[in-house]
């Protein structure tokens, strides 16, 4: 029996989220594998997904869904029916689902969509592109492969052997050092400090950056930022209680408009909505291991 037929939950109409740790060999490159289930009997939610600063692929074999991409005054909506990679996410996602859900995912470091595209990531970060608009045989590969897989462990050994076979060294060492300074500091790492910790000129690593990343160091500086308040803000704004200066910024108007560049609303009106952030929560709380590590095996089910 496929993966995606098989039963994972008890509860009939259940959405199940399950994270899969990485061999460790492939630690460097990947934060960790994700399972997503759900059909149509589950109750429809918008789910808030805010920006975590990863690269990820993502198969898909069912319905697909909504996606609206936020930053800023910007606004852009996709329907994503299959496959696909998403660059550097450095936008708030609102996700609609449209019919049932099956999907498998690879959460990345920055710039390892860079050693399979072999291209730059300027036009890439945040934005869907689908599988079959890439030349990458080894990503075809895997979808095929992954469809067919018949039990969780089955699709951690596909991917597993798969990616230990695509990745390669083809990596920049000063990038590599850089973001591991950004997400190890959540974000508030001045950048004037990281260059001087690079030894080099600001557009020197600007330009690493927006080729192999796709966003400016500021700009995944910002993201790491706002995604650690997010995390540890979510209960304390259903309180009543918005404690801004205690996850990095200024004061309350400044975390008040970060919010509402990668939200598209205001703290109040955000919470007020009751959009649903199951997932983002889950995701984010992993971030808060240890980055050297690589989570364990955990699910939750709606």
């Amino acid at each position: 029996m496929s993966w995606i037929t098989s039963s994972t939950s008890t509860r009939a109409g259940a959405l199940y989220f399950k994270v899969l740790p990485p061999a460790a060999s492939l630690r460097r490159w990947v934060r960790y594998y994700w399972i997503l289930k759900d059909d149509s009997r589950s109750p429809q939610i918008d789910e808030y997904l805010a920006p975590d600063g990863f690269e990820e692929i993502i198969f898909s074999y069912a319905d697909g869904f909504r996606r609206e991409e936020i930053c800023g005054t910007e606004t852009q909506r996709h329907i994503v029916r299959e496959s696909y990679i998403v660059g550097t996410k450095a936008s708030g996602v609102a996700c609609s689902r449209i019919g049932r859900l099956a999907m498998i995912g690879v959460k990345l470091w920055p710039q390892v969509l860079h050693s399979f595209l072999r291209s730059p990531l300027h036009d890439l970060s945040g934005q869907p592109l689908h599988l079959r608009d890439m030349k990458a045989p080894i990503l075809s590969d895997l979808e095929n492969r992954l469809f067919d897989a018949d039990s969780e462990r089955a699709i951690k050994e596909i991917l597993d052997q798969g990616l230990q076979r695509a990745l390669s060294g083809d990596f920049n060492d000063m990038l590599s050092f850089s973001i591991r300074e950004l997400f190890e500091s959540r974000g508030t790492l001045a950048i004037d400090e990281l260059i001087a910790r690079c030894g080099v000129h600001y557009r020197t690593l600007e330009k690493a950056f927006r080729e192999r990343v796709g966003v400016p160091p500021k700009t995944l500086a910002k993201v790491l930022r706002f995604k650690h308040a997010f995390n540890g803000l979510s209960d304390k704004a259903e309180a009543g209680r918005l404690g801004a200066l205690e996850c990095g910024y200024y004061d309350q108007s400044h975390f008040c408009k970060e919010f509402k560049f990668f939200t598209g609303r205001t703290p109040t009106g955000f919470f007020r909505e009751r959009l649903s952030v199951d997932v983002a929560k889950f995701c984010l709380a992993l971030d808060l291991q240890a980055l050297n590590g690589s989570p364990s095996a955990a699910e939750f089910v709606l």
